[in-house]
């Protein structure tokens, strides 16, 4: 019973975790399209 509860803990632990992973990763991905764009955008401003 107890090992089954501590399963399911974990279970969704690992569910959180991941999810704020994902959105993590889709973030730094987001700034990192965003950083490039503006410094192409920079550099054709200054050529």
């Amino acid at each position: 019973m107890l090992f089954k509860f501590f399963l399911f803990w974990v279970k969704k632990a690992f569910w959180v975790f991941l999810s704020l992973f994902i959105s993590l990763i889709t973030f730094f991905a987001i700034r990192l399209i965003f950083g490039s764009m503006s410094c192409q955008t920079g550099v054709t401003k200054t050529f």
